[in-house]
């Protein structure tokens, strides 16, 4: 059940999942779970709430981890770093929670594991993507959600195998999503030996792209890669569309290229357009197509990768909980350093690499927009439909 407790400061939500199965009459283990659930950021905040408690309900009806309950302690930072700073304070000083969860924006994560490596907690991060997170030598933090340098991988992947480009054209954000991914791009093009014909940076809320897209245009590469959020995304292609751009390929950074609001928004402009992914609901692994029916279910919409990361990362607690020899924070912290697990979200197995600590790598996912569904295409293994490459001209579209 879900009680709400109003106070001066903050919304909290105690999520009691109910004690189905449980003999033992032991204590229920504790998981502290700050989340956005006011704010700008509330709609992802209750996606993440809505998968948390979803995944603990058949766990513990399944008989919890080693006999005793989830619970789940979930808290609204209501996207404030201070107050998310509080929450995870209160959490492990008062609740004696052994592990952190959620967070969910870069800023509140980035200030959850600061308090989680001052107080030696593990924490797991599924969603905040800055690079920077994990790039702190810090022990105590994880992350099994990509970092913004990884968002392309299956982009690169997909242009070594299919699109062999000899140049493209970037446009970005001005932001640390923007900026970071585009230093990613321009990395793999340096070492592919791939030219870059034309970069250039806007500030979110611009509303002419005209300029710097008669810019593309002039250069004429191969393929456009656009990094951006969803407002943005979406008056990108339509202009690209009005100046008639047409290379072999658009590619989405993921965020605004990857959610079902860009293709409602851009209409015709979104048709053949292909996006990085982190998750579809047609990729080919192991236990996606019932979670998604139990999504559906419960809340009658598709699942966002937002959910998917949420659901994986209570499976993730289970078997990690299920693993350590204690609930100590040093058997904890041993054993997710030992994770090899498949989710519905994919491999989850943290490593140390280029800078980063304990950080997962998910396999790189590519979709297409085909009219207004966004399809996976690469890797083919994982494929829900073959791709369009290239993509047909505007006036044949």
């Amino acid at each position: 059940m879900l009680k709400r407790i109003v106070g001066s400061i903050l919304v909290v939500v105690l999520a009691l999942v109910t004690m189905v199965g449980s003999s033992s009459g032991a204590e229920p283990i504790r998981i502290g779970a700050p989340l956005p659930l006011t704010g700008p950021q509330a709609a992802f905040g209750e996606i993440l709430s809505t998968a948390y408690t979803m995944a603990a309900e058949a766990i513990n009806a399944a008989g919890g981890v080693n006999g005793r309950m989830l619970e789940l302690l979930i808290v609204d930072h209501q996207g404030q770093p201070e107050l998310a700073m509080s929450a995870v304070e209160r959490m492990i000083l008062r609740d004696n929670v052994p592990l952190l969860l959620g967070g969910y924006a870069t800023a509140t994560a980035f200030a959850m594991g600061q308090v989680a490596e001052r107080n030696r907690i593990p924490y797991i991060i599924d969603i905040a993507s800055a690079n920077r997170i994990t790039r702190q030598g810090w022990e105590w933090v994880f992350r099994f959600s990509w970092s913004s340098s990884m968002a392309m991988n299956g982009p690169f992947a997909f242009m070594e195998s299919v699109g062999n480009p000899e140049s493209i054209a970037v446009v970005y954000e001005n932001s640390t999503f923007g900026v970071d991914t585009f230093e990613a791009v321009e990395l793999w093009a340096e070492r592919e030996n791939v030219e870059i014909s034309f970069a250039g940076g806007f500030n979110p809320g611009v509303v002419d792209f005209r300029p710097i897209l008669s810019r593309v245009r002039d250069v004429d590469a191969d393929i456009v890669i656009l990094i951006a959020y969803v407002t943005d995304a979406v008056l990108l292609m339509r202009q690209s569309q009005e100046l008639d751009i047409n290379p072999n390929m658009f590619i989405g950074a993921g965020a605004g290229f990857a959610v079902p609001e860009f293709a409602a928004q851009a209409g015709v402009s979104a048709h053949y357009v292909a996006s990085a992914s982190i998750w579809q609901p047609d990729l080919a692994y192991p236990g996606i197509p019932e979670f998604v029916a139990k999504w559906e279910e419960r809340t009658g919409t598709a699942p966002s990768y937002h959910a998917a990361a949420g659901y994986a990362s209570i499976y993730l607690i289970r078997d990690v909980l299920e693993r350590a020899a204690s609930l100590s924070n040093v058997d904890i912290h041993k054993a997710l350093r030992e994770t090899d697990l498949w989710t519905v979200y994919g491999r989850i197995h943290f490593t140390d690499f280029d800078g980063y600590t304990n950080q997962n790598i998910p396999i790189g996912v590519m979709a297409q927009w085909f009219d207004d569904t966004l399809h996976t295409i690469w890797p083919s293994e994982y494929a829900g439909r073959p791709f369009t490459f290239p993509v047909p001209s505007w006036d044949d579209r």
